[in-house]
């Protein structure tokens, strides 16, 4: 494993478990086997290994939801399974990084604080992807949305759904998430056809 990675992963176990106010870099250098300074040479503050971390995430959730949505689309070629799976593909990683710390809530602000073009970037990517997999379905004769539903406001609706069962209170888990994501797509899937 390589140094930045190495440290990115530590980064990540100390947040989880300190949260963000209590981890700083010595924790992190503990965590990676490094020294303070090796630290340091990589990333020149809290902030920008934050960052780093949150990117680093960001990017293996994007290729994990488009690998997730290719593996479903060979499996079963169902929009519905593509897009379940392209959705859980994305919010794997974040879910287990979130639903093993009761830290969630800090660390979810100070992503919002810190990260808002990295969230946007990201976001942009995200929805094209889905997209592509709508228009792929719609092309097929997969998925007939009516005429008025363009297909990246499908997928932004799709988005939302997503987000309301992340946040449901209590949090549901990767399973459920993924059957209620399911159920909530076929019923808007029966809806939208014509």
């Amino acid at each position: 494993m390589e140094t930045r990675e190495k440290i990115l992963t530590a980064a990540a176990a100390a947040f989880t478990r300190y949260g963000y106010r209590q981890t700083n870099m010595e924790l992190v250098a503990a965590e990676a086997a490094l020294s303070r300074q090796g630290v340091y040479r990589h990333f020149s503050s809290k902030d920008a290994l934050f960052v780093a971390m949150a990117e680093d995430m960001h990017r293996r959730s994007l290729d994990m939801a488009a690998s997730q949505a290719a593996k479903a689309r060979a499996a079963t070629g169902d929009v519905v399974d593509v897009l379940v799976a392209a959705v859980s593909g994305r919010t794997a990683l974040h879910y287990a990084f979130l639903i093993n710390t009761p830290h969630s809530r800090e660390l979810t602000h100070e992503h919002t604080r810190q990260c808002v073009t990295l969230i946007d970037y990201y976001r942009q990517r995200f929805m094209e992807l889905l997209t592509s997999i709508i228009e792929a379905a719609r092309k097929s004769g997969d998925l007939a949305l009516l005429d008025t539903i363009p297909s990246l406001e499908f997928a932004s609706d799709i988005t939302t759904v997503a987000l309301g069962l992340i946040n449901a209170q209590p949090p549901k888990s990767p399973e459920h998430f993924r059957d209620d994501l399911t159920r909530i797509l076929n019923r808007l899937r029966r809806g939208a056809c014509r």
